[in-house]
């Protein structure tokens, strides 16, 4: 190889000295090589002795290059075959074969080698020298300034190595050079060398070669080590580096300095730093970091695969005053478990990503034992991606500082911290919030499983903040356990705020929505707008933990029975929660069941209800109401402003902590069954129950009986508008508690027989009676007459 460089660089200098003699025509002294010819071979080429040359001599040296054979057909084949003249055959010898066949030259280059002998010329006293002007870089082809890339190994045995690397553009053969001394020629891109010994070192790269046999540049040198190998001093990678399996050890320093380093088993760091550095580390299988060991990842180019297990014991302390240091960008890939067991001992930042890609079910492991007692690294992802189909396993609370994209999970993921949602989350699986603020900010947040917010240390909040949380299964806001100074919310302040739960809703904060609301702190509440939908029961658990208010609305949209549950124990006693809607729709075809009253700030449209429906707050109508069901009223004022307001079923109005007023106002109340008007017994001297009529346009139609128990005084309260009754007519208690007065009128216009009773006569009356049927055969009265005028 070497005598053709020098032949290719000689040959050039003669022909230019040749040429400025012949040109100049001074007499100088002219030196050549003499010409090398193998004088026994009758053809150049022909390596098989056939006396031609062809396809078949091509394919015959193809096959020497590559050692499928050894020797050629004809006994002189190896020497027909150097058809440069070099006195060895070699890949630039199959080249100039190549080009001879595809008739790029005419003839080869050992048949032009006979020298021409040129009379010496007498030289003058002045002797002129040629100036040789150097070959410039730009002048060299693309073929001989490029090089093979991607020089890869694989580590087959203690013995035996793969390499295989990318094609060059024009390359008919490859040259393998083991610790710089070439071992072989080859036409394929891969090269298995099984001459190793185990637990040294070799360096291997790969020179392309090209049909006018020009070679390319060396590829990247690579290290390659079948053994276990061990680094003990601090190391700077310079090339690209293979090792069966690596310990890193006595407090090393491994800087990959942007090269490769790929461990095809096991790496184990005891101690030190590992600094990818631009560079790549990739592990076969698992990965340990033990002691003070320490791995550092701060370029967005950092690069970490592992194959198996990713285990960091590290007892360095990676909190928020060394985080920016070592876990800041890149990227670690893990196709196993993920194990952090020392207190944190990961906590990445800045752009840092964990892939967890394993192709079975992966696991994320956080807790250890100390001192006999379990407990948690805290471990803190900045990014965590999980492209794994078959899920991950968490078995304790983690953080993830930037959620986006899928989680698949199997089982529960429990989020001790998220610092904020870049874009939208799917979590396959069941969700634990424990702490921190979950801000969705715009996004779509689902979660397929349960969700459930639980304050275990410190408070945790979920802001919609006009994005949309889909919860496919249960959604639990908070435990029996919380208390005021420790609670979990649920926050909808934005118009665009939406709220899905497939399943049950249960709220038991600990958190008093209604005290703050009365206080007067706005910038505090928490369900002042938005929608919140729910397909199962809705539970409100705890004293006041539902307080709505604004254009807040919540959705019963149930395909079968619904129930909201408002009931809850405490030492033993059987409190109401006391929850307000601010809006409430129903699109249960089904119905809600009720099991204690609530409050409703605006009511509109229809409520399919069955069994009763309980209310207990002040409540003006937004517009017409249909109660498909009972209804019991022991708020303080419900006014009608002008609307209908339908009840299908029976109308209890209820006097309990406050008077109990129901302000026809210009409207219609109109209930099919019985309407009563009472005083709960334990709060009777205390409250009243008060029908109000006191506009020409009020009326009310009781279908069935209508009922008067009230401890308050009507005098003002029934001075205008109709009373129609189907049913019977019944007063008693308070003297004055249907003393109709002005232009009221009350009119009995049942089917059958109706029977009125006055308790108090003397007191209470009708204003204006209208009969519908005979008074001797269709009314039954206690006495008469009880009208100041009667209208037949």
């Amino acid at each position: 190889m070497f005598k053709f460089v020098k032949l290719l660089l000689f040959v050039p200098v003669v022909l230019l000295v040749s040429q400025i003699v012949n040109v100049s025509g001074m007499g100088i002294a002219v030196f050549a090589e003499e010409g090398i010819v193998n004088d026994n071979v009758a053809i150049y080429g022909d390596v098989n002795g056939d006396n031609k040359v062809n396809s078949l001599d091509f394919a015959y040296m193809r096959q020497y290059l590559l050692g499928i054979i050894t020797n050629f057909p004809y006994d002189n084949g190896i020497k027909a075959a150097d058809v440069d003249g070099n006195g060895a055959f070699s890949s630039i010898d199959f080249g100039f074969m190549r080009q001879y066949l595809l008739g790029k030259i005419d003839d080869f280059p050992v048949n032009n080698q006979t020298p021409t002998i040129t009379p010496t010329p007498t030289l003058s006293t002045q002797t002129i020298m040629p100036t040789v002007t150097p070959t410039s870089t730009a002048a060299l082809s693309e073929f001989i300034q490029s090089k093979p890339s991607n020089l890869n190994v694989i580590i087959s045995d203690s013995n035996s190595i793969e390499l295989s690397w990318d094609m060059v553009e024009g390359a008919v053969a490859y040259e393998v050079l083991k610790n710089e001394v070439s071992i072989r020629t080859t036409e394929i891109l891969k090269f298995t060398d099984s001459s190793l010994t185990e637990g040294l070192d070799y360096t291997y790269s790969i020179k392309a070669i090209n049909d006018k046999g020009e070679n390319s540049l060396d590829s990247d040198k690579v290290i390659v080590n079948t053994g276990e190998a061990t680094i003990n001093s601090n190391t700077i990678l310079n090339e690209n580096r293979f090792y069966k399996s690596l310990i890193l050890d006595n407090g090393a320093s491994l800087d990959l300095n942007g090269y490769v380093l790929d461990v095809q088993l096991n790496f184990v760091q005891i101690n030190g730093i590992v600094n990818i550095n631009s560079g790549r580390l990739k592990i076969g299988s698992d990965y340990s970091i033990k002691n003070d060991g320490i791995l550092q990842m701060i370029n967005e180019s950092d690069y970490v695969y592992v194959g198996g297990d990713f285990t960091t014991a590290s007892r360095y302390d990676y909190t928020d005053e060394n985080r920016n240091k070592y876990f800041s960008a890149g990227i670690i890939e893990v196709k196993g478990s993920f194990n952090c067991i020392n207190d944190d001992s990961f906590r990445a930042t800045g752009s840092h990503k964990v892939i967890l890609s394993g192709n079975a079910e992966q696991e994320v492991n956080s807790t250890y034992i100390y001192d006999e007692a379990l407990r948690n690294s805290y471990a803190m992802f900045n990014e965590l991606e999980i492209k794994n189909e078959a899920g991950v396993r968490f078995d304790s609370e983690i953080s993830i500082r930037k959620m986006q994209g899928n989680y698949k999970v199997a089982g529960k993921l429990t989020l001790n911290y998220v610092e904020t949602i870049t874009g939208d989350v799917k979590i396959e699986g069941d969700l634990k919030l424990i702490r921190g603020v979950l801000d969705l900010s715009g996004h779509i947040f689902s979660v397929t499983g349960n969700f459930t917010q639980s304050s275990e240390v410190l408070s945790n909040t979920v802001k919609v903040n006009k994005g949309r949380l889909e919860v496919n299964g249960n959604y639990c806001v908070g435990s029996e356990t919380e208390t005021y100074d420790r609670y979990s919310m649920l926050q909808m302040i934005d118009e665009a705020d939406y709220v899905y739960v497939g399943g049950n809703l249960t709220i038991m904060s600990g958190y008093n929505y209604f005290y703050e609301l009365n206080q007067g702190k706005s910038d505090i509440e928490y369900f002042k707008a938005g929608i919140l939908e729910v397909k199962g029961d809705f539970n409100c658990l705890h004293s006041q933990c539902f307080v709505a208010s604004g254009s807040h609305k919540v959705i019963l949209s149930g395909n079968s029975e619904q129930m909201v549950n408002n009931s809850y124990l405490d030492g033993g006693t059987l409190y109401n929660s006391c929850p307000v809607f601010n809006e409430l729709e129903i699109k249960n075809e089904t119905g809600i069941r009720f099991d204690m009253s609530i409050g409703i700030r605006k009511m509109k449209g229809n409520y399919k209800v069955i069994g009763e429906l309980g209310l207990a707050i002040e409540l003006p109508l937004a517009e017409d109401v249909k109660i498909e069901g009972d209804l019991k009223y022991v708020g303080s004022n419900l006014d009608l402003g002008g609307h209908n307001f339908i009840v299908t079923g029976n109308f209890t109005q209820t006097s309990g902590y406050h008077n109990s007023i129901l302000n026809v106002n210009k409207g219609k109340l109109e209930v099919h069954g019985n309407y009563t008007i009472n005083t709960d017994a334990k709060f009777e001297g205390y409250s009243y129950a008060t029908l109000q009529m006191t506009n020409e346009e009020d009326y009310v139609y009781v279908g069935g009986d209508f009922t008067t128990y009230s401890m308050g005084d009507h005098s003002d309260y029934l001075t205008a508008g109709t009373l129609e009754i189907k049913g019977d007519f019944n007063q008693t208690s308070n003297p004055l508690n249907f003393a109709a007065s002005g232009t009221h009128k009350t009119i009995l216009s049942g089917d059958t027989v109706q029977t009125v009773t006055f308790e108090n006569p003397e007191t209470s009356s009708f204003n204006v009676l209208k009969l519908t049927k005979p008074i001797d055969t269709g009314y039954i009265f206690s006495t008469t007459p009880v009208w100041k005028t009667l209208e037949q």
